[in-house]
């Protein structure tokens, strides 16, 4: 019973007070687990235009709305609903490398390097985890602003 509260627990997402009146971050519409939170975060890095990103993560989170559904996808549906985000081979290995944990590890984190480092997700994706994942966000000074 143990293992399996820290199993839940560590994939739940204990997000920050809500930013300040007018000021929305796509991060904030992904938290409610740790696997949509990366996966977005993931999807949406190196990509300037806020409606690619938001067509493109709606568009797959529709399609493939859990991280066994993303392992099963096949790589040839997933190409068209997010080769406008480009880079298409890393971010589709980051969604397989951050599933396939989300799914197997007994206490999952996401951290900048050691066991807890996934493919594709950097500084950005760490302290987006940080912060919405562990509710650490106003104790962090990321410096990926």
């Amino acid at each position: 019973p143990e293992s399996w509260q820290v199993y839940v627990r560590s994939r739940l997402c204990t997000p920050p007070p809500p930013c300040p009146d007018g000021v929305s971050l796509l991060q904030e519409r992904y938290t409610e687990d740790a696997w949509h939170l990366l996966v977005a975060c993931n999807l949406m890095s190196r990509v300037s235009s806020g409606p690619v990103k938001e067509r493109c993560i709606n568009g797959f989170f529709s399609r493939w709305p859990t991280p066994t559904a993303a392992l099963n996808a096949n790589p040839n549906e997933v190409l068209p609903v997010l080769e406008s985000l480009g880079l298409f081979e890393g971010r589709y290995r980051s969604i397989c490398d951050v599933s396939h944990n989300f799914l197997s590890l007994p206490e999952f984190e996401c951290e900048r390097k050691g066991d807890f480092k996934f493919h594709g997700i950097g500084d950005f994706g760490v302290t987006s985890f940080e912060i919405w994942a562990r509710g650490l966000g106003l104790t962090l000074h990321p410096e990926d602003r």
